[in-house]
């Protein structure tokens, strides 16, 4: 998927002084090298930033591949601005993916052998949230496609989401939790 636009989660950040900030992450899709410009989707407002070096573990890299675990620098990122960036979220080709809050989805609930729930999934559940690249959204409504009200253990229907604005592309898989408990795993199949 190399021909995909760059996409890389982000598992953790460092503050370098007199450098600014580095993210670290393994590469999802695509590529990215030295001079790109990236979005940043881990704060509160999305980040176009050029890369001004790339690491691994083993070698200074100027490009980022598929499965490279790499450390991106960026240059033009304030320290404020970085306190504001969750790990979890992507860095991604600049203009390739958008933040939403609303998308539908086919959802699986997790029947209790899988550690969900033994009752069903309702429209009216509190404390739900929508787990995608590592950062968490709390929804806001969910409405089923079927007119049932509950979803039982095991099955799988179509929810159109209401939540936090969240970098979302059709084709994206998330979960699902309530509380501490995962509830449901779903892929996006309409923003």
């Amino acid at each position: 998927m190399s021909d995909a636009p760059f996409l890389m989660t982000i598992e953790d950040r460092h503050w370098l002084p007199n450098r600014g900030a580095t993210l670290v992450g393994y590469v999802e899709r695509g590529t990215a090298q030295v001079g790109d410009l990236v979005q940043v989707l881990a704060g509160p407002e999305p980040l176009t930033l050029p890369v001004t070096d790339i690491e691994r573990p083993d070698a200074a890299r100027v490009i980022a591949q598929p499965g490279d675990l790499v450390a991106m620098l960026l240059d033009g990122l304030t320290r404020e601005q970085f306190d504001d960036l969750l790990v979890g979220g992507i860095i991604a080709q600049a203009n390739s993916i958008d933040l939403h809050t609303r998308f539908q989805a086919d959802v699986t609930v997790l029947p209790a052998s899988e550690g969900g729930r033994t009752g069903g999934l309702a429209v009216n559940m509190e404390s739900l949230s929508v787990h995608v690249y590592g950062l968490r959204r709390m929804c806001q409504q969910i409405t089923f496609a079927s007119d049932s009200g509950v979803i039982s253990p095991g099955e799988q229907t179509r929810i159109m989401f209401i939540i936090e604005p969240a970098p979302l592309e059709v084709g994206t898989a998330f979960m699902l939790r309530e509380g501490a408990r995962w509830i449901a795993r779903g892929i996006v199949t309409a923003l």
